[in-house]
């Protein structure tokens, strides 16, 4: 058997797991069968590596009419974001995922953790990782209880949040700080499974500027508590490159047809709006504010423009991460 008839074989079992049933077809056109009875017909690829960007652009072009369902054994940033967008399918070998037409139908996170992270398994420790977001971006060491305020936890949890972090933090007469802000970036980057949750995909001709405020007055008008992220937080944060989409985060959904945007499919969205499952954006989001839109903190941004489309997400990746780091050295650490 070859490497990529064993890599089919496996994604079969993969999507089974995923009560995805296979009904016809071939590899150029396999007839799916979805949870919820829901049929799709997509187009099999198995590179035997993780696509590029660029590999990803020149498939979907040779396959204008027919979804395409890359089979990888383990997905890289550039397919995993594509098909979080809803570009493309995925069938993750390992860990075992599916992700179709945007969706989870067998979830890294819940399942196996995400490429690059621990291996995870039970409830998310979100505060733990809000509370190593918190001294991150925090513009001032944290007493322990505001640590524990910002990571929705308890100072006993705090405690032992900080022993696990010893080799990362340090104890000031003012408080709790870190000690070299990109090695716990790096950590953070390297546990944090994403915000998760829900989302819903819209569209709009005006610029991604104007859109973030139209979306954030009406969320906040219906109680919905914005946090913008992404590309459009960037631009505020680490001016860089013009913003290509706006990403917010709400405590409930919200129908933006009354803001002059129209529902989309997610390869089409300037604007994705998502009800995260960590409930701790909210609390490090009051961490440093400094504008008057309501922003994501910097390394939940940093998260999502890593994961953004364009060319170069990865430079204004790079200026907002050195943005990070030159604050911390403001705290006196250095």
């Amino acid at each position: 058997m070859t490497d990529v008839e064993s890599s089919l074989s496996l994604a079969l079992r993969v999507l089974r797991r995923a009560a995805v049933r296979i009904t016809g077809g071939d590899l150029r056109a396999l007839s799916l069968s979805l949870p919820g009875g829901t049929a799709k017909t997509v187009a099999l690829l198995a590179p035997a590596f993780s696509p590029t960007p660029s590999k990803i652009e020149a498939d979907l072009a040779r396959h204008p009419k027919t979804p395409i369902m890359y089979v990888v054994k383990s997905p890289g940033h550039a397919v995993l974001a594509s098909a979080e967008r809803g570009e493309v399918d995925l069938v993750s070998i390992e860990p075992p995922a599916v992700l179709v037409g945007g969706r989870w139908l067998l979830d890294l996170k819940t399942e196996e953790g995400v490429p690059g992270a621990q291996h995870r398994r039970g409830k998310m420790p979100w505060g733990q990782l809000a509370a190593e977001r918190a001294l991150i971006v925090s513009p001032d060491p944290m007493k322990q209880a505001d640590i524990a305020d910002a990571a929705m936890i308890s100072q006993q949890a705090v405690s032992n949040a900080l022993k696990t972090l010893d080799d990362f933090v340090v104890r000031m007469s003012q408080g709790w700080t870190d000690k070299e802000t990109r090695r716990l970036v790096d950590r953070w980057m390297e546990t944090y499974p994403g915000p998760g949750g829900a989302s819903t995909f819209w569209y709009s001709l005006d610029s991604p500027g104007e859109q973030a405020k139209a979306a954030v007055q009406l969320a906040q008008d219906l109680d919905s508590s914005p946090l913008v992220s992404g590309d459009a937080a960037a631009d505020l944060i680490a001016p860089w490159r013009l913003p290509i989409t706006t990403r917010l985060y709400v405590r409930e959904m919200v129908d933006f047809t009354e803001a002059g945007f129209t529902p989309a499919e997610p390869r089409d969205a300037t604007l994705i709006v998502t009800v995260p499952d960590d409930p701790t954006l909210w609390k490090t989001a009051e961490l440093g504010k400094q504008t008057d839109i309501p922003l994501a903190d910097p390394l939940i941004v940093l998260w999502d423009v890593l994961r953004s489309s364009g060319p170069d997400a990865d430079e204004a990746a790079a200026r907002l991460r050195e943005a990070i780091e030159a604050k911390s050295e403001s705290k006196g650490k250095h």
